[in-house]
């Protein structure tokens, strides 16, 4: 059996938690947080559970510590609750806050917990969230506000002290799959992959918070006339009876005989089947979960998009833009190579006969074009490589001026012959 005297002495045991988890949020003047709004949506959280009462921490937190230190932890790792000290998530302080955490610390220490605090576990003031929340550049400083409030009070006792618990759970949980709160979803990326490649029939299956969705329709970048013609169906098989040719895009291994293909092929077959009059789809499936084997029978084959087998994790707009470049590119004739000029057009002739005489002259002038005999074969090569860089009329000039501004002044160099 594994003992604590098999650990080095320094091994610190701890236990851990999070405000919104434990607290209370009801009690001592907090103010309302993102996981308030996305607890009170139905679906969002399992039995509709939410963080009101919780566990009755902010009342209960002396027993609750005793129990941690029964059970013979080191450290006490907790979270603070940024609305509960700034309701508004600036401005003004709650004192019953600060005064919370104080008396919080003090009993960590008097039970001889090292206190280790977490400034942020995923609750979002909500009159910062309605400002864009982590998505908004100045949360940088509105966050280095709350440290300095926080830890002005309680931060001389603090045995360690991280900013943000698991910043992939707050990037990806909550902004992309849209698992926890503020739950957002992207579709809106997925609207501008679309327009990018010319797709605009977007079609949603029973989306979780409704359509129209301000969100989505906020951040689309101009992707507007997609979300603007988006349909919403009630079921998948709703969405694709009036299809011909259906592929499922799906990184699964599924118990289903189906053939699977690349993003290439399946694009190249509806672009055939459009051009016979039929109409095509491609399905996506939800962030979490994807498609289920119920969606896929409705589909005639599998998408699937090579990638490295070791980590294989496209979200849904990295999904539609691959399959949207593939479409588009099966039905553009853009060249693999081709020069661009910029805002210059080409040299002409004459303009191209003009550098060469500059050039010619004062070559001959510095004794470049040397011995004679050789000079003919040694213009020819200059105007040879000239004419391969296909120069525009700006770099005609330009090079006049290099030529100019090389022979002002110069003293002529005595002939070598």
């Amino acid at each position: 059996m594994i003992q604590r005297r098999h650990f080095p002495e320094e091994f610190l045991f701890g236990t851990a938690t999070s405000a919104y988890q434990i607290e209370g949020h009801a009690h001592g003047g907090a103010g309302r947080t993102h996981w308030d709004s996305f607890a009170a949506t139905p679906g969002n959280v399992v039995r509709a559970e939410h963080g009101q009462l919780a566990c009755d921490h902010y009342h209960l937190f002396e027993q609750d510590l005793d129990l941690v230190a029964a059970a013979g932890f080191d450290t006490y790792r907790f979270s603070t609750s940024w609305a509960r000290v700034l309701p508004e998530g600036r401005g003004a302080i709650n004192q019953e806050g600060l005064d919370f955490y104080d008396r919080l610390t003090d009993a960590m220490l008097e039970r001889g917990l090292k206190p280790a605090a977490t400034l942020y576990h995923w609750e979002m003031p909500s009159a910062l969230e309605d400002q864009g929340g982590w998505r908004n550049r100045d949360i940088a400083n509105w966050f280095g506000d709350f440290t300095d409030v926080i830890m002005g009070r309680i931060g001389d006792r603090m045995y360690s002290v991280a900013p943000i618990n698991e910043p992939w759970c707050v990037g990806w949980l909550s902004h992309f799959e849209g698992a926890h709160a503020p739950g957002l979803r992207d579709i809106r990326a997925a609207a501008r992959a679309m327009l990018n490649f010319g797709l605009t029939d977007l079609r949603l299956v029973s989306p979780r918070d409704g359509w129209p969705n301000e969100k989505a329709v906020a951040a689309a970048s101009g992707a507007d006339v997609v979300i603007e013609a988006t349909r919403v169906f009630p079921s998948t098989r709703a969405a694709v009876e009036d299809l011909r040719i259906v592929y499922a895009m799906t990184a699964r291994q599924r118990d289903l005989r189906k053939d699977v293909v690349t993003p290439h092929h399946a694009a190249a077959d509806i672009h055939a089947g459009i051009a016979a009059g039929a109409q095509c789809g491609v399905m996506f499936g939800p962030e979490r979960a994807g498609l289920e084997n119920d969606d896929l029978s409705l589909a005639d084959r599998i998408v699937n998009i090579p990638t490295n087998p070791e980590f294989s994790s496209l979200n849904l707009a990295q999904a539609v833009l691959l399959f949207g470049f593939e479409y588009f590119r099966t039905a553009d004739h853009t060249p693999a190579l081709y020069h661009s000029d910029g805002d210059s057009y080409p040299a002409t002739k004459t303009e191209l006969a003009h550098l060469f005489d500059h050039l010619e002259e004062e070559l001959s002038i510095s004794g470049f074009l040397f011995p004679p005999e050789k000079t003919p074969t040694m213009v020819r090569n200059i105007r040879a490589l000239l004419q391969r860089a296909r120069l525009t009329e700006q770099e005609v000039r330009t090079l006049r001026g290099i030529i100019s501004s090389l022979s002002t002044g110069r003293e002529s160099r005595p002939n070598r012959n």
